[in-house]
């Protein structure tokens, strides 16, 4: 029987991609910040608000209009608002490339999760499916 501590999880973390210098301070006090700070690791993902609410009313119309479901890869930006707001304007689900990713959206809620990939990773699938069997 596998355990918990032959496999161990390594924590939830939203803030891998800001660098060593900003993985501690809260995102949110990032907003209006410049991207070229000399404490920031490259590369960076920049969201615009009403292009990405645009985009997603574009495609899901288009979805919709040709009558199927979609489940939005969730890998490129890694935010599970992203994804809510994606569930939100009526996609199927959010699609993960990872075992980590995976419980990422677990972790936000995301009702319904696609993985996109081989499940290869020991003890992933307990991880995954059932994170509060775990025992820690």
């Amino acid at each position: 029987m596998t355990t918990q501590s032959e496999y161990p999880q390594p924590p939830l973390s939203l803030t891998k991609g800001l660098g060593p210098a900003l993985a501690h301070d809260d995102p949110a006090q990032l907003i209006g910040s410049s991207l070229f700070a000399a404490d920031r690791d490259f590369p960076q993902l920049t969201l615009n608000g009403p292009g990405i609410a645009h985009n997603v009313a574009a495609m899901m119309g288009y979805v919709r209009d040709r009558g199927v479901s979609i489940a939005p890869h969730g890998k490129t930006a890694m935010s599970p608002q992203l994804a809510q707001q994606q569930l939100d304007a009526g996609a199927w689900g959010i699609t993960a490339a990872t075992p980590f990713q995976l419980r990422v959206y677990r972790a936000a809620g995301m009702p319904r999760l696609l993985l996109a990939n081989q499940l290869v990773e020991p003890g992933a699938t307990c991880r995954s499916t059932h994170p509060g069997r775990i025992r820690r």
